[in-house]
């Protein structure tokens, strides 16, 4: 995890709503059952390093395949969900809260990986890896209802 490539432009677009909203934000990190069990600390350190704001309380872990939306006490449409896997983002969206796919230049093709069966490609709002920071915050501000994010 110390040594996985930072997706610049995706890390810009989080700091920018992150500092300066008063909103809260958590992360939402899936751990594989194969993983050794190290990978949790190195997600936690990876996270302090390029997200600093971000408070311990603030990165939830929760194992591979489970249910991100079942760990939310009270989901509501603000409870906004930025993903890769369309699964997640299916069971967020079902439990009432605002489902975003992050679309990465491999997981919108419909050819069956993260989480779509072959042939299907996410249906709903979506930010791409390459979007500017400007962009991202203006769509996160139209569906949650923030304000002045940039």
């Amino acid at each position: 995890m110390r040594t996985c490539n930072l997706l610049k432009n995706l890390l810009k677009q989080f700091l920018s709503v992150l500092t300066v909203t008063p909103t809260e934000f958590f992360i939402i990190s899936a751990v594989l059952d194969t993983e050794p069990p190290f990978v949790e600390g190195e997600k936690r350190e990876w996270l302090h390093r390029h997200l600093p704001q971000l408070s311990d309380e603030n990165m939830l872990f929760v194992p591979a395949g489970a249910d991100k939306s079942s760990i939310i006490p009270e989901m509501s449409a603000d409870c906004i969900l930025i993903d890769d896997y369309n699964k997640n983002l299916s069971e967020w969206r079902i439990q009432g809260g605002t489902a975003i796919k992050f679309i990465n230049d491999i997981n919108d093709r419909g050819l069956g990986a993260y989480g779509g069966e072959i042939g299907n490609i996410w249906d709903g709002e979506r930010v791409r890896y390459n979007d500017s920071a400007m962009a991202t915050c203006l769509r996160i501000e139209r569906l949650s209802g923030i304000t002045n994010t940039i």
